[in-house]
């Protein structure tokens, strides 16, 4: 009989303990409405949002270069943009998916973008990682002067500010990130597009006389 009065006594003790994992497990709201885990916030979902179109326009970008282009140099760089960056963007709408974020049309929705269309992210989104537009680098027009002489340096020019406005991005979300997939990827960024900014820069002096000026792109 001792057994038995016990029994309830048990049942509840199981019954509390599953209610406390459903509860740790929900997760919480935070002070965008969105509910978050408790390794991703505002930061994540803004970084998200906002380089998911930034990597589409380099890719649009790169693949003007891959026929308009006149150097093998640009050629292989374009290439390894597309490869790139359409990967990470693949892992990025993956993420969004655990962040809570919308990353849209995760086609890009740009394919059908003129060469004279804005490169813009939204404005709300860039100013919670603290930058405009501008410092993005998707303020600028895609305009590419087809096979013309000079498309390279026009290329180059581009890209650099383009990368510099990535590498911002990610410094944003390596400051004030908390998800550790992101931020992985941001320090990845950050490496990888600094090279290139590199690579693009000597190619540009090697061509053309000098470097993407400061006025075009300021120091990332």
């Amino acid at each position: 009989m001792r057994n038995h009065k016990k029994f309830p006594y048990l049942l509840a003790l199981v019954a509390f303990a599953l209610a406390a994992l459903i509860a740790t497990g929900c997760g919480s709201s935070n002070h965008d409405g969105h509910t978050a885990t408790p390794k991703a916030n505002a930061v994540d979902r803004a970084f998200v949002r906002s380089m998911v179109p930034h990597h589409h326009s380099a890719v649009q970008m790169a693949k003007m270069a891959l026929e308009a282009g006149r150097h093998r140099q640009v050629k292989d760089l374009a290439a390894s943009i597309v490869s790139t960056q359409t990967a990470e963007i693949a892992q990025l709408s993956g993420i969004a998916k655990s962040v809570g974020a919308e990353t849209g049309d995760s086609s890009g929705g740009m394919s059908g973008m003129s060469h004279g269309e804005h490169m813009s992210g939204d404005a709300g989104d860039l100013n919670t990682l603290g930058l405009s537009q501008e410092e993005a680098g998707m303020s600028m027009r895609m305009s590419m002067p087809g096979k013309a002489k000079d498309f390279d340096r026009v290329f180059i020019d581009a890209m650099v500010m383009h990368h510099a406005g990535a590498i911002r991005m990610a410094r944003a979300e390596l400051a004030r990130g908390q998800n550790p997939e992101l931020k992985t990827l941001a320090k990845s960024i950050i490496t990888a597009q600094t090279k290139e900014i590199e690579e693009m820069n000597s190619w540009r002096v090697d061509w053309y006389g000098a470097a993407t000026p400061t006025s075009i792109v300021p120091a990332p």
